[in-house]
């Protein structure tokens, strides 16, 4: 005798066979009572065809289980997951969104919805999810890492620190923890704890190439140049050179007997304008007889200037047929040996002719931003609201520099004062730039490319910082070892907070006047 299976006994073969991969039988079970309308026969059909690959079936199907089946917070898991898969991320967080929000125990959902939220730039909101994901799961090591990735990312590098310190505490291998711990340690300033687990974390991995780039970083910022240096050139295991260089044979320090040497930029614009003053000292070491270099675009008028440059190359172009390259940024590991350190001070940026500016007085440049995509810009930028104090001084003509202008709020709030002008929005180039600072008394700015342009062209200039600044600018207190002209006012005990360090500019600018 034949006994008929029950629906939900079809339904468990059914799942047996989905977690076996047996997609067809899986199939074949489902599909009859799914067209009799049995919700969990469509929702695991929604999950054969994500698996099986079929993209637009899963969808409908994922969908259609969603509205049958609102309060299964498995159902919007796994809608999520599809969804991720098929880069539709805004979908996949409002799926683990509901998922989360159903059952506050499924630490897969909080897991994933982190991840997605951080992908996505919402970092403050992958907080909670971490959050709610170790709630769930205490202890849980990934959920840990990311929750100080997340910590990190926002600047919050004590409970960055923590978050890295409590997973380096139950797994001492990870080699993510380690790294990242090291760059919240030096972010805090803590220079030698930061070197400390650096250096953990390399003979943990000796080919790590991220753990000696992090050991690098740290010992820049310990003022440890010559090791700094060589460590970072462990990122040229990974980095490629610019496509015109690629059959080019990297310089290795040696004469080149009147050859030809081409030295490029890879990093960002502030970097080309701090180590382009090494250009002489290759063109020494190297007997080249052309140098070239290669860099952005827009400071290819500027770095013409540099002595020891003949030819200057946008990074896309092709200078021609070369003898060796090299980094900008590896020339002092090229050039330095522990018995002769030697800075080339500014000026080595020729002062171009000086554009004329509007307004009696005394000039004074403004820049309180940097380029957003750099990864430290939230604390090394101000407001321009912060500088406001700065405009109560009489014969003072300030002329704000940003890149492309003030935003309609920024000029909203400075409307009607005569003694600033909106000098950004007229250039668009270094070498424009440099016209104008040419033409300036003192140039108030934070760390962003604009300083490295006025320290190069040796033109005095304030330095606003963060309350850890980047190891550039770190040295005998109000002074910077790259840039002599450049005076350095730092943020006190309260990070993110600006107003005492505008107020010690704002008494220097009263003495200057």
């Amino acid at each position: 005798m034949i006994v008929a299976m029950k629906n939900e006994d079809i339904l468990e073969r059914a799942r047996t066979h989905i977690g076996a991969g047996e997609l067809q039988q899986a199939l074949e079970l489902c599909l009859p009572l799914a067209n009799e309308g049995n919700t969990e026969a469509i929702y695991l059909l929604a999950v054969v065809s994500h698996h099986a690959g079929l993209g637009e079936q899963a969808m409908n199907l994922y969908r259609e289980s969603a509205k049958l089946l609102p309060k299964r917070a498995d159902v919007f898991y796994n809608f999520g997951v599809f969804l991720r898969e098929s880069d539709e991320v805004n979908g996949a967080v409002e799926a683990w969104m509901q998922a989360a929000k159903l059952n506050p125990n499924h630490w897969q959902a909080s897991f994933n919805l982190g991840l997605a939220l951080s992908d996505t730039g919402r970092d403050r909101e992958a907080l909670n999810a971490y959050e709610q994901c170790l709630r769930a799961a205490p202890g849980n090591v990934d959920a840990t890492f990311n929750l100080g990735n997340a910590y990190f990312r926002l600047g919050r590098w004590e409970e960055a620190c923590a978050a890295f310190e409590h997973v380096v505490a139950v797994r001492p291998d990870h080699g993510g923890a380690l790294a990242n711990l090291g760059l919240a340690r030096m972010r805090r300033g803590d220079d030698a704890g930061a070197v400390a687990i650096c250096r953990q974390a390399v003979a943990r991995a000796p080919d790590d190439i991220v753990a000696h780039v992090n050991l690098g970083h740290t010992l820049l910022a310990a003022g440890d140049w010559l090791e700094g240096f060589q460590q970072l050139e462990w990122r040229w295991q990974v980095q490629t050179l610019p496509q015109a260089l690629t059959n080019v044979a990297r310089w290795d320090g040696q004469p080149l007997g009147g050859g030809h040497l081409v030295l490029f930029g890879e990093q960002g614009h502030g970097d080309v304008l701090q180590f382009v003053r090494f250009v002489q000292m290759a063109r020494e070491q190297a007997a080249a007889g052309r140098v070239s270099v290669m860099c952005h675009t827009s400071l290819k008028d500027v770095v013409a200037c540099v002595h020891g440059v003949d030819e200057v190359w946008a990074l896309h172009e092709d200078p021609g047929a070369a003898d060796a390259c090299a980094p900008l940024m590896s020339l002092p590991d090229y050039l330095w040996t522990p018995e002769n350190v030697v800075m080339p001070v500014p000026p080595y940026v020729a002062m171009p002719k000086p554009r004329p500016l509007v307004g009696e007085g005394l000039k004074v440049g403004l820049v309180w931003r940097g380029n957003p995509e750099h990864a430290n810009d939230a604390n090394r930028s101000c407001s321009l609201a912060a500088l406001t104090p700065l405009f109560k001084a009489k014969g003072v003509q300030f002329h704000a520099l940003q890149w492309g202008g003030m935003s309609d709020e920024e000029a909203e709030l400075v409307a009607g004062r005569a003694n600033v002008t909106d000098q950004g929005k007229t250039f668009d180039g270094f070498g424009e730039a440099s016209e104008i600072l040419a033409g300036l008394d003192v140039l108030i700015t934070v760390d962003t490319a604009m300083a490295h342009l006025a320290g190069a062209m040796g033109i005095e200039m304030w330095v606003l910082l963060p309350k850890v600044s980047d190891w550039r600018w770190r040295g005998p207190e109000g002074f910077s070892p790259w840039y002599p002209a450049a005076t350095l006012f730092q943020q006190g005990a309260d990070e993110g907070d600006w107003s005492g360090a505008v107020a010690r500019v704002a008494s220097a600018l009263a003495e200057r006047l």
